[in-house]
């Protein structure tokens, strides 16, 4: 009862009503931890968080506001995890995560099999790569193009329940 009025007047004094989506879920090797990429927030700004879940805590990697994700991949090599979204408004959102360690690591070093993952993840043709000079993360963003790339239509196929 007192978490329903509590939102009632959240909703009442903001003007919104909060919200959150699991919108791209990726499992490690040996399935002992998972990516979430997150939508959160009100009808009017969201936000992304990209969490690590493993068995015992839940941790956020990488977060933005005012995104709204249109793309969402994540590749692993081991205990290393690497995550690329387009999140539209706000930008790309590039992470990548030492899941061993704790610890962030650079997106580069780990851009060339997360690109290489994406590729064959969703069959993008030598025309599509030849199209972006060769970039997988340019073939499966919405830049310079007239509207949805096929990766990232492919993407809202797969992942989101509902058309945005």
């Amino acid at each position: 009862m007192r978490l329903t009025a509590c939102l009632l007047l959240l909703t009442g004094l903001t003007g919104c009503v909060p919200f959150a989506e699991s919108v791209y879920r990726s499992f490690s090797p040996d399935a002992m931890r998972q990516i979430i990429v997150q939508e959160y927030g009100c009808s009017s700004d969201c936000a992304v968080r990209v969490v690590l879940q493993d068995k015992w805590r839940r941790e956020t990697i990488a977060s933005a506001s005012d995104c709204h994700v249109a793309f969402a991949h994540a590749a692993w090599k081991g205990s290393l995890v690497s995550v690329f979204i387009d999140g539209a408004w706000c930008g790309k959102i590039r992470v990548a995560y030492d899941t061993a360690t704790g610890k962030h690591i650079d997106f580069a070093s780990t851009g060339d099999w997360l690109r290489r993952d994406i590729v064959s993840a969703y069959r993008i043709t030598p025309q599509e790569l030849a199209a972006t000079n060769g970039d997988a993360l340019a073939c499966v963003t919405n830049e310079g193009s007239v509207g949805p790339s096929r990766a990232a239509s492919e993407f809202y196929a797969r992942h989101r329940k509902r058309p945005r």
